[in-house]
């Protein structure tokens, strides 16, 4: 029983490390898969972001496998460039005050009073204009 009881802090310990080490990993991929499906949105490029950020465009993929997440003040220049939020970036919410950018602000507050069948079509028609 004493055996146990010695290595019951250790196991506590490793348990509770490879536990954070999962989370911060799902983390990381997360706030990357949002870095990159905003790229895509914004029609930018990875080096656009990174220069913007003053970092090399590699250091967002070692992000993941560093199963890191930038400093605060990276993070935030990729939120501005981005026109998002850093709590977006991590998270996937955006906060309560969030706001559609203003070159769009007017379009979304009409289309938050259509009904639903009437967004598939708006939507219809605007994927029409996207380019090929």
């Amino acid at each position: 029983m004493d055996n146990v009881n010695k290595i019951f802090p250790f196991l506590w310990i490793l348990l509770l490390f490879f536990v954070d080490n999962i989370r911060m990993n799902t983390l990381s991929i997360d706030f990357l898969q949002r870095i990159d499906d905003l790229i895509v949105k914004n029609n930018t490029k990875r080096q656009a972001v990174a220069n913007y950020a003053h970092i090399r465009p590699q250091t967002i993929s070692n992000w993941i496998s560093q199963n890191s997440l930038p400093r605060v003040d990276t993070a935030i220049k990729i939120a501005q460039y981005l026109n998002t939020t850093v709590e977006y970036l991590v998270t996937g919410d955006n906060p309560p005050e969030w706001r559609p950018p203003a070159r769009i602000a007017e379009i979304v507050s009409i289309l938050e009073t259509l009904p639903d069948e009437s967004l598939a079509i708006v939507l219809k028609m605007v994927q029409g204009l996207k380019s090929p």
